[in-house]
């Protein structure tokens, strides 16, 4: 779907994370992260993409070595599991997701103590920029996004269902959905206005009342980014694209260093 990408790339090796993990965990520990938040990819598992297809051994040995070089380096380790629109998405596809998770689970299950799995990642973005504003995905934008925002919900409960049922007790781990938010700037430097975004604020963020314990910097590295490809730069840590992928903190990355200090 590289036609949908604003720069036509692809990820085929993005910042070479996969291969670079190790580089990459010492980034974090230098930072002084205690946690992680990564995807487990539905390709890496499965070698053709299919529930009903073979396993990749392959895949899985990295994501447990993934696992093994974070609680190595005193880094806890948050996963979230996507899901690819050929299969999962769309309207019904959301019935085959908690077999997807199940994998997951019972794959990581030596080092899958005390995790956070995020069932669901930003659930917007699949309903809305896929279905109502046709970022990704066609269709009717009147019904399809509030079809598909419920089919997810309900795969989202079949998931915390499955694993409370079979892996809590021995995982001790804890699941749940990341929502996406949204910063509100003001409109002019009135006061008015800035009243106006503070209520904005509030709303989103204290909606759920939700105990804050920690932060995640969206994204550690540069990264390829879904709909912009690589046109677009938001890690604390700039990755040099030209000269062989080297990483490089930015200013955001020793602020946010001494942040977590003071924390």
């Amino acid at each position: 779907m590289t036609e949908k990408i604003k720069d036509r790339s692809n990820g085929d090796v993005a910042v070479d994370h996969h291969n670079r993990y190790k580089e990459d965990v010492e980034i974090m520990k230098g930072i002084g992260m205690d946690a992680y938040r990564f995807s487990i990819s539905w390709s890496k598992i499965l070698r053709n993409g299919k529930l009903s297809g073979v396993k990749n051994q392959d895949g899985i040995d990295y994501y447990n070595n993934l696992l093994k070089e974070l609680q190595d380096k005193g880094a806890l380790a948050p996963g979230r599991c996507s899901a690819p629109t050929k299969h999962v998405g769309g309207v019904l596809g959301w019935g085959r997701y908690s077999c997807w998770q199940q994998l997951s689970f019972s794959n990581g299950e030596d080092l899958a103590n005390n995790e956070t799995f995020c069932v669901i990642n930003d659930q917007i973005h699949a309903h809305a920029r896929g279905h109502r504003q046709r970022t990704y995905i066609g269709g009717d934008s009147s019904t399809e996004p509030y079809t598909v925002a419920h089919n997810q919900l309900l795969a989202h409960a079949a998931v915390v269902k499955l694993y409370n049922q079979n892996y809590k007790a021995s995982q001790k781990g804890k699941i749940g959905i990341t929502n996406v938010t949204k910063w509100m700037i003001p409109y002019s430097e009135s006061k008015k206005d800035h009243d106006a975004a503070q209520r904005a604020i509030d709303f989103v963020f204290g909606w759920d009342g939700v105990k804050v314990k920690g932060y995640f910097a969206w994204s550690l590295l540069d990264n390829f980014e879904w709909s912009e490809g690589y046109t677009v730069r938001f890690g604390i840590n700039y990755i040099n694209y030209k000269d062989g992928l080297k990483r490089l903190p930015k200013d955001s990355s020793k602020w946010f260093k001494e942040s977590l200090k003071s924390t």
